[in-house]
């Protein structure tokens, strides 16, 4: 996985688990748009009961944008689909 700014939660993102699942829909009413302390304690959460990404000190859950669309994305998020691009291979658009 690769560290992304918070922009691309806020511009509407979606936290995804190892399952494919929303699971902040769990944690807070406002799902991905909750407080900032709330989000990294529902990833820890996710991550430690076996559903987040790899596995120690890297693992970690999923941030999908690709529902944005490709003019938002280039729009709003385009160091994140640059940052996709390079270090993932992905191609968010």
């Amino acid at each position: 996985g690769t560290l992304i700014t918070e922009a691309a939660r806020g511009e509407g993102g979606y936290l995804l688990n190892n399952r494919g699942e929303r699971f902040m829909k769990n944690y807070h009413e406002k799902m991905e748009l909750a407080p900032r302390d709330v989000v990294a304690r529902a990833i820890e959460t996710e991550i430690r009961e076996g559903r987040g990404y790899g596995e120690g000190l890297g693992a970690y859950v999923l941030c999908d944008v690709r529902h944005l669309g490709k003019e938002k994305i280039l729009k709003d998020l385009p160091k994140i689909r640059h940052t996709a691009m390079l270090f993932e291979n992905i191609d968010l658009v």
